[in-house]
């Protein structure tokens, strides 16, 4: 069961464990809000592109936004990685930077994937975006033992970079933020 509240002015949704962010707003996509963000303290079936499976733990912040009909769906996978690393810098004042456009890299390790999903519909004068889900999930505070175990060699945290702990909620609040200064 959910948790309603708002998170930058927009309805928040928090569960403690689901599937996938993306999957649950994809499935309740036509009664959710423009803009309805939906966190999970433990996402516990996540993916990343093409198909890639996302390894879990309650130590990252599972994230997605729900933007109906934007302007700007081509851009959004650019737009999002912008708003997690100036997320990052505000956050814990490490440079951030992007790969390939859905991976955001600190000192040469990988701490967050985006995976934006949209849906078309097509009408008498076209296809357009109807649904743009932005799907981000950021490490936050995993230890080394987990990227060590998991064989991630290439992978951090916020935590291993840092050697501080970050509010998960409070980096869901800049990421939201900075995605809405954004897109306006």
């Amino acid at each position: 069961m959910p948790i309603s509240s708002e998170i930058c002015g927009f309805p928040l949704l928090t569960f403690d464990t689901l599937p996938s962010t993306n999957t649950y707003i994809k499935e309740h996509a036509d009664e959710l809000a423009d803009r309805t963000v939906v966190i999970a303290d433990l996402q516990s079936d996540g993916k990343g592109r093409i198909g890639n499976r996302w390894l879990a733990t309650r130590d990252m912040l599972p994230v997605s936004v729900l933007l109906k009909h934007p302007c700007c769906a081509q851009n959004l996978t650019v737009i999002c990685a912008v708003a997690v690393c100036r997320s990052i810098e505000r956050l814990c004042g490490i440079k951030a930077g992007i790969k390939w456009t859905n991976d955001i890299i600190c000192d040469e390790h990988k701490v967050c994937g985006i995976l934006c999903e949209s849906s078309l519909k097509c009408s008498s004068n076209g296809a357009y975006y109807n649904n743009v889900i932005c799907g981000i999930g950021l490490n936050v505070n995993q230890g080394v033992d987990f990227f060590e175990a998991s064989g991630l060699e290439n992978a951090a945290s916020l935590y291993t970079l840092t050697g501080k702990k970050t509010d998960k909620m409070l980096a869901a609040e800049y990421i939201v933020a900075e995605l809405d200064k954004l897109i306006n």
